[in-house]
């Protein structure tokens, strides 16, 4: 079963932040903080509001935080306090580090732009 999404809206300095917060395809930071900021594009077509959904209402062993579309909305689909599987493949918490970056994932905000 797909645990509930939380869709609510939120900013940060004046930027709306539209939310479809979700857990299942998220872990924690083991008490790691945000250091790296990594962008790019999903390679997927879909708008932002649909490519949130899509990662957020199922299992799909991947995620990010942000998707940006491509007027500039911003939809947020994993909560800042835990890791997105999106940087450095399957390399998640419990699996082999990312020789760059640490364990990537809980060291990364990571935004998608869907354009």
């Amino acid at each position: 079963m797909v645990p509930p999404i939380r869709a609510e809206a939120a900013s940060i300095n004046g930027l709306p932040i539209n939310q479809k917060l979700q857990t299942i395809n998220a872990s924690s930071r083991y008490g790691n903080g945000i250091k790296y900021i990594v962008v790019h594009y999903t390679g997927a077509p879909g708008s932002a509001a649909n490519n949130a959904t899509y990662f957020s209402t199922g299992y799909r062993g991947a995620s990010a935080h942000y998707f940006v579309g491509y007027s500039g909305e911003v939809w947020q689909s994993v909560s800042d306090s835990l890791a997105a599987w999106s940087v450095g493949g399957n390399k998640y918490p419990g699996t082999r580090e990312e020789a760059s970056m640490g364990n990537a994932p809980t060291t990364t905000a990571s935004i998608l732009r869907c354009v």
